[in-house]
């Protein structure tokens, strides 16, 4: 009989560690999204010259899986990703002229052969820069550089404990890269040194 009741509280435990499990699990499977103000640092430029200082955002995007796993991953809106790119070329153009006098430029551009005119000479310095670094193209280099490119932040293990959640790097499930918490189903944790505030997509 004793056997019979250890067994029977073993296996309540273990119902209610199921559920509980399962409750967490459900409450949160799929997407939440949340989105920030991108932080350039660019030194002392104008953002009414360059908007993109001002004007760049970029989305997070949080999946949580039945399985217990997660994806966490960002990107920046194209149209803002090509605005930043072509004011930044010009804010390239700009800090160039700034630290050359126009006669040292006027050389560069003679001594290049292939450019005419400084600006054709400072983007074919930006695109040699790019090369140099691996990049086929200016685009790339820049978003990059800029840290506004698309990209899987983290993925892989997730656990809920109330209303904290962890998560965990796929390879290591003692140490969590990220702490957050819920309160009135917004889920606050920092990333990138941003402190981020996803919703749930219904």
């Amino acid at each position: 009989m004793k056997n019979l009741k250890n067994l029977v509280a073993f296996l309540v435990c273990v119902l209610l560690v199921t559920l509980l499990t399962a409750c967490s699990s459900s409450r949160m499977d799929g997407r939440w999204f949340a989105s920030a103000k991108v932080n350039f640092n660019v030194g002392n430029f104008s953002a009414d010259k360059y908007t993109f200082l001002e004007n760049t955002t970029c989305n997070y995007n949080l999946n949580f899986a039945e399985d217990g796993t997660y994806n966490l991953s960002r990107s920046v809106p194209k149209n803002q990703r090509d605005i930043a790119v072509e004011e930044y070329q010009r804010l390239y153009i700009d800090y160039f002229k700034s630290k050359h006098t126009e006669s040292e430029i006027n050389e560069l551009v003679e001594s290049s052969k292939t450019c005419e005119t400084a600006d054709e000479y400072i983007k074919m310095a930006l695109l040699g820069a790019a090369n140099k670094k691996g990049y086929s193209n200016v685009s790339d280099f820049v978003c990059d550089s800029l840290d506004i490119s698309t990209k899987v932040l983290a993925s892989g293990n997730y656990k809920v404990d109330g209303d904290i959640v962890y998560l965990y790097s796929s390879n290591d499930t003692e140490n969590p890269l990220c702490v957050g918490t819920i309160e009135n189903n917004i889920l606050t944790m920092t990333i990138d040194s941003v402190v981020l505030q996803f919703a749930k997509e219904e």
